[in-house]
């Protein structure tokens, strides 16, 4: 195995590590306030109102292609605007919306 191939390998370990931790985490602290109110959201309640897991957000903060984050510490938040803000952009009038014709054109 190349070095290459095994810095990959413990990256994805500890996507895997941090994601289980994440899920571990209580679904909310004593005292803190209902996710819909929150300005800032932790992983957990954030992959929920996504309907995601908390390892799908893990992944897309290393590879890109979900909702911005807030990194404080070893801290990962969420602000509540950018996951509204995520799902409007996924909003789409129908399914052809990134159909290439196949002589190039974009219908």
């Amino acid at each position: 195995m190349t070095r290459e191939a095994e810095l990959w390998d413990e990256l994805a370990q500890l996507l895997v590590t941090a994601a289980e931790e994440e899920e571990r985490a209580p679904a909310s602290e004593p005292g803190s306030k209902t996710p819909e109110n929150d300005k800032l959201l932790r992983v957990h309640h954030a992959a929920e109102l996504l309907g995601l897991s908390a390892s799908t957000l893990s992944k897309w903060r290393v590879t890109g292609g979900g909702p911005e984050f807030i990194k404080v510490g070893r801290r990962v938040l969420y602000q509540r605007e950018a996951i509204d803000r995520f799902i409007a952009d996924k909003v789409m009038p129908h399914t052809s919306r990134y159909f290439q014709h196949p002589t190039g054109k974009k219908k």
